[in-house]
């Protein structure tokens, strides 16, 4: 791999989605002094168009005396038989004044026609100028700088250092999707970890170039997931926040550009997020509004592509598991629902694309989650069935990956959890004892992480309630009690989020059910005392949600009840 083939190919699969996307006139930017590598992506380019529109117009003046007229003929009066992109090349002799004043008419001229190219000029336009006009531009194109839509860097090749940096990052970022494709947490942070740290130094020596930014940018929201991955929602939050002011750092220098639109929402998707597991619910949603908000701009920009389409539709589906956390039921099922028929839309559209499953599955359970919620558990169990062949549909097409595995547990658990509701116990055992070998099976490859036991503790709770409603209290107790010791271990590792203290305080409420089927009232209301105390703790953590006072209602009159009887 050459020294700056990270850099180039980060750029290119930025630059090969705008084309795609790109629907008509776009405006390019690119500031160069490597003639190779600006040579390299303008035949990327050609090869990416030369099936779709034919040949690209290369425009490349060499005589200073008519290259004004030669570029506004050749863009404004000669015929375009089809959509190909124009490329401007106007890099020649950068230090020559003749030429430096040459390029000054070329762009203010360009500038006063800027209608006339949006309206006209139904292609991309990529323009070509030395590093050292970048300063320049906004002076003599005001207005041309305002439509810009990309920009693309390639310096000279002087620094050796810095082109090893760029590398080292490229291999940081490769090795952390592969340990990630693994489940192989561990190496997943060291590798996040040590690829931040290579983008800091290399955007300590460009002066905040806005494609330094931008790596250091995306290696924060890799860590940042990595930490949310291990537990660690302090650092998990510090890294996000830090992603979003250089999101905001680039949005205010490069102006509302899809690249540093889509980074921006990212980053506030990503805060969302971990907004949402701390507690703090309203901070959350408005994360998550105004990221959508960004997402439908983007769609309405480009035109109902796939990949904004996909972005969208996950993110509702994150909005709508929110407002169901925080009873906001109707809301969530508008948000569920929106994002159901975007899955539905692209998967007519695309196929079984591995985005287009996942998506599809996850709002398909989540639309079910609440329907169980709201007591439709026939509606419920259509969609959990539905959700859970289009699962092992996925597993067969990518494998048991991490992903596709844990996607397929948690409907196994809540499709058990519907069959037992609809008293469909042997249905309900069968989905259980499937989703508890998974479990197993996955935490004896990927260790102890947080999702890992997380939803272990899951499927033994529901086997320990199947095993009391079949009056075998010994299994229940048995098998709960290792539920339990997995929850004790995921407080002391995680500290008080509301989820570790929500989980542990229905165990305790399922342990209280056990003691009181076994006649023990002393350890039925000590159950209950500790039950009441969690979400007592979670409530003045996450305020007034009407799913959590609920509980607690329901706990404190059982205690109640019990205490007068004793």
């Amino acid at each position: 791999m050459s020294n700056r083939q990270s850099d180039f190919e980060t750029t290119w699969a930025e630059l090969k989605q705008l084309l795609e996307w790109q629907n008509g006139f776009g405006f390019y930017l690119i500031f160069a002094d490597n003639a190779h590598t600006s040579a390299k992506l303008r035949e990327r380019v050609q090869d990416f168009v030369r099936t779709r529109t034919g040949t690209i117009d290369w425009i490349k003046p060499e005589d200073s005396n008519t290259a004004l007229e030669q570029v506004l003929s050749r863009i404004f009066e000669s015929p375009t038989p089809s959509n190909a992109p124009i490329w401007l090349e106007l890099s020649i002799a950068p230090y020559d004044l003749i030429w430096q004043e040459t390029r000054r008419e070329i762009i203010s001229a360009l500038n006063k026609r800027r209608s006339q190219l949006e309206n006209t000029v139904k292609r991309p336009l990529f323009l070509q100028l030395p590093m050292q006009f970048a300063p320049e531009l906004v002076t003599w194109a005001p207005d041309l700088w305002s439509i810009r839509q990309f920009i693309i860097e390639f310096p000279a090749l002087t620094e050796v250092d810095s082109n090893t940096m760029e590398l080292q990052q490229w291999q940081s970022s490769k090795s952390y999707e592969e340990a990630r494709e693994k489940g192989e947490l561990h190496s997943q942070l060291i590798h996040a970890q040590q690829a931040v740290e290579l983008a800091r130094q290399d955007l300590a020596k460009h002066n905040n170039r806005p494609q330094k930014v931008q790596n250091l940018l995306h290696a924060l929201l890799d860590l940042s997931d990595s930490k949310l991955d291990a537990g660690d929602i302090n650092t998990a939050r510090a890294a996000a926040n830090e992603s979003l002011q250089l999101s905001y750092q680039q949005q205010k220098e490069l102006g509302d550009i899809p690249m540093a639109l889509r980074d921006l929402s990212t980053s506030l998707e990503r805060l969302g997020e971990i907004e949402h597991i701390s507690g703090h619910l309203d901070f959350a949603r408005n994360m998550f509004n105004q990221s959508i908000n960004i997402k439908r701009q983007l769609r309405a920009e480009f035109n109902n592509h796939p990949n904004t389409l996909q972005d969208l539709s996950a993110l509702l589906a994150q909005l709508g598991e929110l407002e169901s956390d925080s009873g906001n039921l109707v809301s969530a099922r508008q948000a569920i629902n929106e994002s159901l028929l975007l899955c539905r839309q692209l998967r007519n559209d695309i196929g079984d694309t591995p985005s287009t499953l996942n998506n599809l599955t996850i709002a398909l359970a989540q639309l079910g989650d609440i329907e169980h919620n709201s007591h439709n558990q026939a509606a419920a169990l259509a969609l959990y069935q539905e959700a859970l062949g289009l699962s092992r549909w996925q597993r067969t097409i990518q494998g048991s990956t991490p992903a596709v595995l844990r996607v397929l547990t948690k409907i196994l658990l809540q499709l058990g959890n519907t069959e037992i509701s609809l008293q469909q116990r042997d249905s309900a055992n069968n989905s259980y004892q499937e989703g508890l070998k998974l479990c197993r099976e996955i935490r004896a490859s990927q260790g102890d992480t947080p999702n890992n036991l997380s939803i272990l503790a899951s499927f033994l709770e529901s086997i320990s309630s199947l095993e009391l409603l079949n009056n075998n209290i010994y299994a229940a107790r048995l098998v709960l009690n290792e539920s339990l010791q997995l929850r004790s271990q995921l407080r002391q590792s995680l500290g008080d989020t509301p989820n570790i203290l929500g989980n542990l305080a229905i165990s305790f409420v399922k342990l209280a059910d056990i003691e009181l089927n076994n006649k023990n009232i002393a350890a039925a209301i000590e159950a209950y005392t500790k039950s009441q105390q969690l979400f007592l703790q979670m409530s003045n953590i996450t305020g007034n949600v009407p799913s959590i006072l609920s509980n607690l209602s329901s706990v404190q009159k059982r205690l109640s009840k019990l205490e007068k009887n004793k």
